[in-house]
């Protein structure tokens, strides 16, 4: 599709026209998160753009952003590749499939288990006992904990179990009360940032022997990755991926989800200011939104910058 196409969208010309969006509402994460520094940057540019009201919902993430933009509490939302297919499915933690479609392929983020330099926890197998937090509730963290204690054969009632995000998780382990905490997020995480130039200091325990098994039960959404030297200062340590989408509504109109995506593009660079992590959004790697189907009106666009050629 052209600039015809997008004419018919009403993206092309010059003209007043009515905003797409009345008011803006986003769900996003945790306070400080990737999903929320994102979140407020899009906001901000529809504000700017649009002269709209916007909200920025600071949720549990993935499985909470999925179910609030399904059920209409809000407008557009940040999910995990993993989620978000079992959202389409229908499949447990969701009690119905839920339709929603792509806007662009995002990020990926990096599964960390941090735990304290001076203790016991070396290995995954090595939480068994231990007080570790799993991520908040209906936090794509949570979901991928629960799928790595199954194939490590540690039941949840094996651990001093907690179900807090990144910053309540950092401060409990400083402060003695936790022995290591997960979290899939964006690097650097500024919750663990903060850890790792603090005594008692950290380390992140290895989690890429995990990624096979992870494969054959769950899907090729996950993939190996590294985590830097340069991201917190420590030893690079491997791990693995997942990638990120933002999503919206199937049922939402073609041209209000056009100029959504296009708005992410004309601000990428408010993007980018807001996290680091938004310098891998291209026009290219937006239609990346396996398994969810690229929204029509998001699809629109894509075509009429040429990524699909």
């Amino acid at each position: 599709m052209g600039a015809a196409g997008l004419a018919g969208l009403g993206l092309a010309g010059c003209g007043p026209r009515k905003p797409p969006f009345d008011r803006l509402v986003l769900a996003t994460g945790g306070v400080g998160g990737v999903y929320a520094k994102l979140g407020a940057a899009i906001a901000a540019a529809a504000r700017a753009q649009w002269h709209i009201p916007t909200t920025v919902l600071h949720t549990g993430a993935a499985v909470d952003n999925l179910d609030l933009v399904a059920a209409g509490k809000a407008d557009v939302g940040f999910a995990t590749v993993d989620a978000a297919m079992l959202a389409s499915d229908g499949s447990p933690p969701f009690h119905r499939r839920l339709p929603v479609a792509a806007v662009a392929g995002m990020y990926d983020d990096l599964m960390q288990l941090v735990v304290r330099a001076d203790g016991p926890i070396r290995t995954l197998a090595g939480v068994r006992g231990r007080r570790v937090s799993v991520g908040s509730p209906g936090s794509g963290t949570e979901l991928i904990v629960n799928r790595l204690l199954r194939i490590a054969d540690v039941p949840a009632d094996a651990l001093q179990l907690h179900r807090w995000g990144a910053e309540e998780s950092a401060r409990a382990l400083r402060s003695g009360r936790l022995d290591g905490f997960f979290f899939s997020g964006g690097v650097p995480t500024p919750a663990v940032a903060a850890l790792a130039g603090h005594d008692p200091g950290v380390r992140i325990v290895p989690l890429d022997s995990s990624v096979p098994q992870l494969q054959a039960r769950y899907g090729e959404v996950y993939e190996r990755r590294t985590l830097a030297h340069g991201v917190y200062r420590l030893p690079p340590v491997q791990t693995f991926g997942i990638h990120n989408l933002l999503f919206t509504a199937a049922d939402r109109s073609a041209a209000s989800v056009a100029a959504l995506t296009r708005l992410l593009f004309d601000h990428r660079a408010d993007l980018v200011a807001a996290h680091d992590e938004a310098r891998q959004l291209t026009t290219r790697s937006a239609i990346e939104t396996y398994p969810l189907a690229l929204h029509p009106g998001a699809e629109a666009y894509y075509r009429s910058t040429k990524p699909y050629t």
